[in-house]
């Protein structure tokens, strides 16, 4: 404490005290570690008097002063890893160099807390497999799954619900690798909020087949699995929405959804005529694959006139037992809708127009039961056994009403077209999948068998007054109408097996047996009945069809594939397919058969250049 106050008195008395100098005084020091290492580059700082002085010192740790007369020196050493230090020393005025005391800098270390620095990617792909991270987006608060896709590159959400990325239709959606719902995609884009979703995937919609097969599946439909937060994984919580607007307009839905690790209950309701859905119409696994994104009927519900719809859904996912998981589910979905429209197109040709007028109303109603059930078994022995199943019931009634007006320069017909139908629509669709699981390495047993059926059933009255008349003097008068029931039914049932067996050769090739068999049966019938003949019969021969149909094909092959590394996989194969057609038509006593044998050699390559660009070849 004496030394401190020792310096701070000097340099407070030195500004007053004056010295007689006649030439100056060099001072020069070393400044060392602590093992008597100079040490190069130290921040040497002098105060003299009033003046203040910084070097640093050379490569042998030396440093040196020029004095301006002052009796004291106060230096101050400073260098990144050392400790500080201070020295004061006197100076003799009779002194023309002074040498200061050796400095030993030690080494100073200090442990900082640590940092994490997190970096998260917003979109990773990684394969067949794209992964977007919410927690590098910034949604909306309260958004909903729905909204949030629309803010994600490549996505589209359309107005009726549906989902397509860089254009391809997604049509089934899972929640932590589970089907959410049945794998229905509307209920889970416009239930979910956003911020209880981790990640999205989009992934092939074989991509537990492919994964067993270890083959290249040329299947790219898109399946979007969610992963909910650790926290979200085990919670409760609801929603429910009511609104009114201009012109009628009215929507009401509520939702309740409970998830505790893998464990769902969920049970949905929606009332509205804002052409608004929870559910998707009536396709088993939750759409029709043969549809394009241009034809949507039949996916969601329609987007013209006035709709007014009502909704239930109740779904129960449970693990009952150790290697158990059951799912099932129900929907109910009515919708009323009504249709009014007109239309007026004028063709032009040489001296003459043609012009068509049209007025119409189209009152539907459709009333839509679905149930569905699953069930998923891992045995003690590794073994996969897995059914899905889907029966959906239809009822559909129809009435439409058409004033229509064709005229030109001479003539012109007006008239009205009535048509009312009912149709009913059962069908019901099955999956069994099991997976044989070998010691051996690579080697796989797979059996898939699907069996669905599909039936339509319409009744329909058409009505038809129309009358034809010269504009010239309103002469040859025509008058022609149409009565007509027609009684339609198509029935559609089919059958397909698969087994595959998988054999690893040598290390990194593998051959794949098949066999696939399909069996169609397809009966068309239509009856017209003419309601304006007194007769017994009358069935318009004309307009009758009675069809039957049979296909059966049994297709054998054997794939080899080579993939020596991540970048390149080629296979090649060759399959035998005997098939065998049969049909007739009503009234025809010859039947149409066709026996073929099918040869199908094929070829796959691909390389990988990076994760982003790769080129692919195919032959088949």
């Amino acid at each position: 404490m004496q030394k401190v106050f020792s310096i701070i008195f000097i340099l407070f008395l030195s500004p007053f005290i004056g010295f007689n100098v006649s030439a100056q005084h060099l001072i020069h020091g070393v400044v060392q570690d602590s093992l008597g290492i100079p040490i190069k580059s130290v921040n040497v700082r002098a105060i003299l008097g009033n003046d203040s002085l910084v070097t640093s010192t050379n490569n042998n740790g030396e440093y040196k002063f020029e004095n301006n007369g002052s009796q004291v020196v106060l230096l101050s050493f400073n260098m990144l890893g050392y400790s500080s230090k201070n020295l004061i020393e006197k100076l003799s005025s009779s002194e023309s160099f002074h040498l200061m005391p050796t400095v030993r800098l030690s080494k100073y270390v200090r442990l900082l807390p640590s940092v994490d620095v997190v970096h998260i990617l917003p979109m990773v792909v990684n394969g067949d497999t794209t992964q977007f991270n919410f927690k590098a987006f910034d949604f909306r608060k309260n958004a909903l799954l729905e909204e949030a896709l629309k803010e994600l590159p490549g996505f589209q959400v359309y107005r009726d619900g549906s989902v397509t990325y860089n254009g391809k239709i997604i049509r089934k959606v899972r929640v932590d690798n589970k089907d959410f719902f049945g794998g229905d995609l509307l209920t889970a884009t416009r239930n979910l909020p956003a911020e209880f979703i981790k990640n999205i995937q989009l992934l092939n919609a074989n991509a537990v087949k492919d994964d067993n097969t270890g083959l290249l599946n040329d299947d790219d439909e898109k399946v979007l699995n969610i992963t909910l937060k650790e926290d979200k994984k085990k919670i409760l919580f609801g929603q429910t929405t009511l609104g009114a607007g201009s012109n009628e307009r009215y929507i009401g839905s509520f939702g309740i959804n409970k998830f505790n690790q893998g464990q769902e209950l969920s049970v949905l309701g929606s009332f509205n005529n804002t052409n608004t859905n929870l559910f998707s119409f009536g396709i088993p696994g939750g759409g029709d694959r043969s549809k394009s994104i241009m034809d949507m009927e039949g996916f969601s519900d329609p987007i013209d006139g006035l709709n007014k719809i009502g909704s239930l859904g109740v779904t129960v996912s449970d693990q009952v037992a150790k290697n158990i998981y059951m799912t099932a589910g129900y929907n109910y979905l009515y919708q009323s809708n009504i249709t009014e429209g007109n239309s007026l197109v004028t063709s032009t040709y040489t001296n003459n127009i043609i012009q068509r007028k049209e007025d119409y109303v189209i009152n539907t109603t459709n009333k839509n039961h679905k149930f569905r059930f699953g069930l998923d078994i891992k045995f003690n022995n590794n073994d996969i056994f897995k059914v899905n199943g889907n029966f959906i019931y239809n009822q559909q009634e129809m009435w439409q009403t058409k004033d229509l007006l064709l005229s030109n320069l001479r003539s012109m017909s007006e008239g009205v077209y009535r048509d009312s139908s009912e149709t009913i629509s059962p069908n019901g669709e099955l999956d069994l999948f099991y997976s044989k699981f070998f010691q051996k390495k690579g080697r796989k047993f797979l059996a898939s068998f699907n069996s669905n059926s599909h039936n339509n059933s319409k009744y329909d009255f058409v009505n038809e007054d129309y009358l034809e008349y010269k504009l010239s003097n309103n002469s040859n008068l025509n008058k022609n109408r149409q009565s007509h029931f027609i009684n339609l039914s198509n029935h559609t049932n089919s059958n397909k097996l698969k087994l595959t067996f998988v054999e690893p050769f040598f290390e990194h090739s593998l051959f794949e047996f098949n066999y696939e068999y399909e069996g169609t049966t397809i009966k068309s019938l239509r009856l017209v009945e003419d309601r304006l003949v007194e007769e017994v019969e009358r069935f318009i021969d004309s307009l009758t069809v009675d069809y039957d149909y049979m296909y059966n094909s049994h297709r054998v092959g054997m794939t080899y594939q080579y993939q020596p590394n991540d970048k390149l996989k080629m296979n090649i194969g060759f399959t035998v397919q005997p098939l065998f057609m049969e049909g007739y038509l009503q009234n025809e006593s010859v039947r149409y058969n066709y026996d073929n044998v099918n040869l199908m050699p094929t070829a796959n390559f691909l390389y990988k250049f990076s994760k982003e660009s790769d080129i692919q070849m195919s032959y088949k």
